[in-house]
């Protein structure tokens, strides 16, 4: 089967939907023809060095009918069996034209709280939280829509790589995120565990925090509110170490995650807490939880029931002191990523639904505003370059 990828690239092009993409599409491409085109002022890296990788279209709002062109050049040439949009914007701007086509169309929403959505008849979720609340949308009722979690390769990390030398003597938690308004309170609950844990005495307990600074009030601000502790909490913010944030998680004695960056710690064995949204400490991963912050997609809108927050502190500290119990958390980690985020799984899931994709009307008009939204968010975009 063919099948043509587009996805917005506005920005950095770095964040977790870009690594899904490059990770969905290697592993569809071991038995479909995959091509990747993405639009934007910005630039992915991430997708542009994907084997399937065709074209970046520098596309600033102005320029659609030049778009139109270039785009019908590769359909033309290519034939895609279907047209697979990865994000809302690059689906928004093609659809009118891709859509008159007749071609089956997909449309992706990577995770992320619910939203209004453009109308698509196949639709591909990453969270059950998301699927729940599709499948009830009246726009949606006849649409087929997929709950396909499944986007994480297992890592490797490689041995000769330690820039950042770990202290065997202390219990590392790693937190993995930008430093920015977006993920504020994920670090600050995570510098609020290290500090509780100081002062229960285990003073060896230390935490890394490994992202590239979006808001450098942010960063400044917790930089000095940790003036006095920073031996116990580090920011590593230079490309060197966020380019491949992932590698750095050799020091991680527990891993902090969100998104896929808590998947990608699963597949390590990596013991793992989440965010919680109704408390100002992570949570601890364990079997009896772990099905509540999975229906968020572990991201910082996690509501854990039957929550006991004095219970949680103790089981972290029970995961630093006692080693078998850190190795029974190890094992649930890796048995969590098996079962629910390997990318082994994908084929089938994407191929069913590929195989599944329907025609049918776009619902044009109720999402004209949506689309003339997007329209001018490019604009806007390319009149800043």
């Amino acid at each position: 089967m063919k099948v043509l990828f587009f996805i917005d690239a506005q920005g950095h092009g770095s964040g977790g939907h870009y690594h899904s993409l490059n990770h969905i599409t290697k592993e569809l491409g071991k038995g479909h023809e995959i091509k990747i085109i993405s639009i934007g002022m910005g630039f992915s890296n991430i997708i542009g060095e994907n084997p399937y990788f065709l074209y970046h279209y520098k596309f600033k709002g102005i320029n659609i009918l030049q778009l139109f062109k270039e785009i019908d050049k590769t359909i033309d040439s290519f034939k895609p069996d279907i047209i697979h949009f990865f994000d809302m914007s690059s689906y928004n701007v093609l659809r009118l034209h891709i859509s008159s086509k007749k071609y089956k169309v997909i449309l992706n929403k990577c995770g992320g709280p619910n939203r209004e959505w453009p109308f698509v008849n196949n639709l591909i979720l990453f969270s059950q939280e998301n699927y729940e609340w599709y499948k009830n949308i009246p726009k949606f009722r006849h649409a087929s829509i997929y709950l396909i979690p499944y986007r994480v390769q297992q890592l490797e990390l490689n041995e000769s790589y330690k820039p950042v030398l770990k202290d065997t003597n202390s219990f590392n938690f790693v937190r993995i995120c930008r430093i920015g308004e977006g993920y504020e309170k994920s670090i600050r609950d995570s510098i609020n565990l290290v500090c509780y844990l100081h002062s229960k005495g285990h003073l060896n307990v230390k935490l890394y925090i490994i992202g590239a600074i979006e808001d450098n009030n942010v960063y400044n601000e917790f930089i000095n509110e940790m003036e006095d502790s920073l031996d116990s909490v580090s920011f590593l913010t230079s490309k060197h170490f966020t380019k491949e944030a992932s590698l750095m998680l050799y020091l991680a004695d527990a891993v902090i995650g969100t998104g896929r960056g808590f998947m990608e710690s699963a597949s390590l064995g990596k013991p793992l807490l989440a965010i919680n949204a109704e408390d100002n400490y992570p949570i601890l991963i364990t079997q009896y939880n772990y099905s509540d912050a999975f229906r968020t997609n572990f991201s910082q809108r996690n509501i854990i029931e039957s929550y006991d927050s004095d219970e949680n502190l103790s089981n972290i500290e029970k995961m630093i002191l006692d080693k078998e119990y850190h190795g029974q958390l190890s094992k649930f980690s890796i048995s969590l990523f098996q079962k629910y985020f390997s990318i082994g799984k994908a084929f089938q899931a994407y191929t069913e639904a590929y195989e599944n994709a329907r025609f049918g009307p776009n619902g044009y008009l109720q999402d004209l505003i949506m689309i003339l939204k997007n329209l001018y968010h490019f604009s806007v975009s390319g009149f800043k370059q």
